[in-house]
């Protein structure tokens, strides 16, 4: 079976279901496999990263080590 034929049986077999995260499913696996580098990101995620952006820009932030050092005094406490 030639690459043209194939797809056109993936195509029209796709095209008959109607299994809303079936479809979903094989559209991740599609994803994955085009060699696109452009992300898709929701309103949600972007306002997430000017938020983000926005507190490294006012100072707030920490480091690694200061992170774990809040970890380890935390577990002492409990």
């Amino acid at each position: 079976m030639s690459t043209l034929e194939l797809k056109n049986i993936l195509i029209k077999k796709i095209s008959e279901i109607n299994d809303n995260s079936f479809l979903e499913a094989i559209m991740t696996i599609i994803d994955s496999k085009l060699d696109s580098k452009i992300y898709h990101l929701t309103t949600q995620q972007k306002d997430a990263i000017i938020e983000s952006k926005r507190q490294v820009a006012d100072g707030e932030v920490f480091s690694n080590d200061q992170i774990n050092q809040e970890f380890q005094e935390w577990l002492k406490e409990a």
